[in-house]
């Protein structure tokens, strides 16, 4: 595994964020700021003044203002004991909700000095300011991986180890652990594969790290899926697991994968027989896509047949499409399989 400077280009970081997307760290939530910077826990505490983890005391207004009891001073010159923090004003100088603080949580947060002094909640990552699993044994879980990574970095100027990273995975505060699983991608190589492998066939680990381990080796080791991944097919695995690991054959377009994908479609979860239709795009396939059409009780699953049909784009997808739009009975697959014959027709 390659070591990658702490402070890496951010158009590299706008693309290992992008990537995320596909190699299973997942959508940043909703309270956080889409950016190049914004998954990182390294590039998070490399960029921000202090960090700690505190138990909101009060609130004031609308909880962007907060009296915090500080319990683990992290990072920077805040001591341990009571301080008080504000959201930073966004862009539309409007209060950061990403920092708005609720009386009684526990939460790590990342700091910064605002204008005419008096600490401000940093805005612009996954990690500026998280809601923490409560107890002290979780609590404590946190703040060592936090100062996990600030040893690696005091240390030489990196990014932490793979080995460190990896021994946090069973950390449980999901968006930490989120951070980490982004970390670790930058580690990853063909030559991980086998821990790859035994990271997405361990139903000890967190789900979250078994879809990333499936995604990551759909991204290293596109040629060389192990056979354990097929068995990923198959409950007592998620929903979210099936569909990570029909999303990784599919991607492989290959004849050879297509009796996996008629797995996928028989599927007793809608979700995971909607991403087997959504994973399918070689011609070979329009059999398939066809039968399932005319027996999934699901109208989603049928409508995302429709529109795979025209992504597929043959003749034989053109026929079925056609058959489709005059027969279908509900308007809305009508109307989809008549936009998706612009697509197939040849």
């Amino acid at each position: 595994m390659a070591t990658s400077p702490m402070r890496v280009a951010t158009g590299r970081l706008g693309c290992w964020l992008i990537a995320s997307l596909w190699l299973g760290v997942g959508a940043l939530p909703a309270n956080a700021y889409l950016g190049a910077r914004a998954a990182s826990i390294a590039e998070a505490l490399f960029e921000t003044e202090s960090a700690v983890i505190a138990e909101v005391l009060e609130t004031t207004g609308d909880g962007t203002s907060a009296s915090l009891r500080v319990l683990h001073a992290l990072k920077g010159g805040i001591a341990v004991g009571e301080t008080q923090v504000r959201a930073e004003p966004g862009a539309d100088r409007r209060p950061d909700f990403a920092c708005r603080f609720e009386s009684g949580e526990t939460v790590f947060v990342l700091l910064s000095s605002g204008p005419g002094g008096g600490n401000r909640c940093t805005p612009g990552f996954r990690i500026s300011k998280l809601t923490l699993a409560a107890g002290p044994e979780a609590i404590d879980a946190a703040a060592a991986l936090v100062r996990g990574y600030l040893a690696s970095a005091n240390a030489d100027g990196l990014r932490p180890s793979a080995t460190f990273l990896e021994s946090q995975l069973t950390i449980d505060q999901t968006e930490l652990r989120a951070g980490v699983l982004f970390d670790l991608s930058a580690h990853i190589g063909a030559e991980d594969l086998p821990l790859l492998t035994r990271l997405s066939a361990d139903p000890t680990q967190f789900d979250d790290v078994r879809v990333w381990a499936v995604r990551q080796v759909a991204r290293v080791a596109p040629d060389e899926y192990p056979a354990e991944l097929a068995a990923l097919l198959d409950p007592p695995s998620s929903p979210q697991l099936r569909q990570a690991t029909l999303q990784a054959y599919g991607a492989r377009r290959a004849t050879e994968d297509l009796p996996l994908m008629r797995k996928g479609l028989q599927d007793t979860d809608p979700a995971v027989r909607r991403m087997a239709v959504e994973s399918l795009y070689i011609p070979e396939s329009v059999g398939m896509l066809a039968t399932q059409y005319d027996r999934d009780p699901s109208l989603e699953v049928r409508v995302a047949i429709v529109r795979q049909l025209g992504h597929v784009g043959s003749g034989d997808a053109a026929t079925a499409l056609r058959a489709i739009a005059v027969n279908a009975p509900e308007p809305s697959v009508r109307e989809a399989a008549r936009l998706a014959l612009a697509s197939a027709e040849p």
